[in-house]
């Protein structure tokens, strides 16, 4: 894969450490991007949640190619996601994890 390749050539050359910016997904809080939730229906269309299992398998596998590497998180809200705080969980034990997020979620402790 030619995305492989070049990741690989930015690491060789001591580039930094490899980053992903990941869009986990679309679903936003109420009150948040009002127009957007409009189209709540479509909204919910586009998102594929994939299940942590799998997510944690990819992570992994990255790990193993190019090492630890950087992975900031966005959303619509990421902790809507589906078992977000396993997943980060999950991955920060490998890779760095940045969350951005607007803080519309309600926190259960």
């Amino acid at each position: 894969m030619a995305i492989n390749k070049k990741l690989q050539e930015l690491r060789d050359r001591g580039a930094g450490k490899v980053s992903f910016n990941w869009d986990i997904h679309w679903y936003v809080t109420i009150g948040v991007l009002t127009a957007v939730l409009r189209q709540v229906g479509e909204i919910r269309r586009r998102n594929i949640n994939i299940p942590l299992e799998k997510l944690t398998n990819f992570w992994a596998k990255i790990y193993e190619k190019y090492g630890s590497v950087k992975i900031a998180i966005t959303g619509g809200e990421p902790f809507l996601y589906p078992n977000f705080i396993e997943l980060i969980n999950a991955i920060s034990r490998q890779h760095s994890v940045e969350v951005v997020t607007n803080l519309s979620w309600s926190v259960k402790i």
